[in-house]
């Protein structure tokens, strides 16, 4: 079974917190309790991001809204030792694919493929660091958040 869990921003302290979504009319909470206790924390209903089913090459679980670093996927029999430095790349709900999605910050990246998560590592998140988000020199702006 897929497992589907949620994080968000904490009002009460900033910090990430982990769980079960409940969107109610009095607010945003992610329950971060455990079978036996319920433990719901009001979160910033815009930092709400969705486990997408896959982890990264040291098994962190990957979020919607993570920033992730992509291995060059060079050939090295074809460009001997590739110096390539990874990208950049946030997840993101592609709403028209219905499905997750990387949009490039460095470069451009519309593929996401679970093959390759051994060349992926959360390097942070659109909202607590938010300095990664910026465009390297070179990079194609057009493509840039």
């Amino acid at each position: 079974m897929r497992e589907i869990k949620f994080r968000g921003k904490s009002l009460d302290n900033g910090m990430m917190v982990y769980g079960n979504l409940s969107v109610q009319h009095d607010g945003t909470w992610v329950d971060c309790g455990n079978v036996n206790e319920a433990k719901w924390i009001p979160v910033d209903p815009e930092t709400v991001g969705q486990y997408i089913g896959f982890n990264d090459r040291d098994d962190r679980k990957i979020y919607q809204g993570d920033i992730i670093a992509v291995d060059c996927d060079c050939d090295p029999g074809d460009y001997a030792t590739c110096r390539h430095d990874p990208t950049l790349n946030i997840v993101i709900w592609d709403q028209e694919e219905a499905s997750f999605a990387f949009r490039g910050i460095t470069f451009r990246a519309d593929d996401m493929h679970a093959d390759y998560t051994d060349a992926w590592d959360v390097v942070g998140n659109i909202y607590d660091n938010p300095e990664l988000l910026t465009p390297n020199e070179g990079a194609d702006k057009h493509d840039a958040v």
